[in-house]
């Protein structure tokens, strides 16, 4: 379960990323509006590797149970606490980047 704590890891990294690039566009929309879109753009894509990691996570745990395995505790209490937080940091990046579209 090594490979599912290292998506996790890279889904976090993608939603900091997010929300950096959401806030840079913020920062420069009254500025510079080219740049600021493309910041804004690269933010949209950020949560586009984050929804394809979290496939993979939801895949690699679906296709445990349907073999018959019992998924160990401890890794669905980390996935339930991960997921959670990667929900409402994902609502706090969109937020940002529909407050940009405005």
């Amino acid at each position: 379960m090594l490979f599912l704590k290292k998506i996790i890891e890279k889904i976090d990294e993608e939603l900091e990323d997010a929300e950096s690039y959401a806030e840079m566009a913020l920062e420069h929309q009254a500025s510079d509006e080219d740049i600021a879109d493309i910041f804004c753009k690269i933010a949209e894509q950020e949560i586009g590797h984050m929804n394809m990691l979290h496939g993979i996570v939801v895949k690699i745990i679906d296709r445990h149970k349907k073999e018959g395995k019992e998924v160990p505790v401890a890794m669905q209490a980390i996935w339930d606490y991960e997921h959670e937080k990667m929900i409402d940091n994902a609502k706090e990046v969109k937020m940002l980047i529909s407050m940009y579209k405005e």
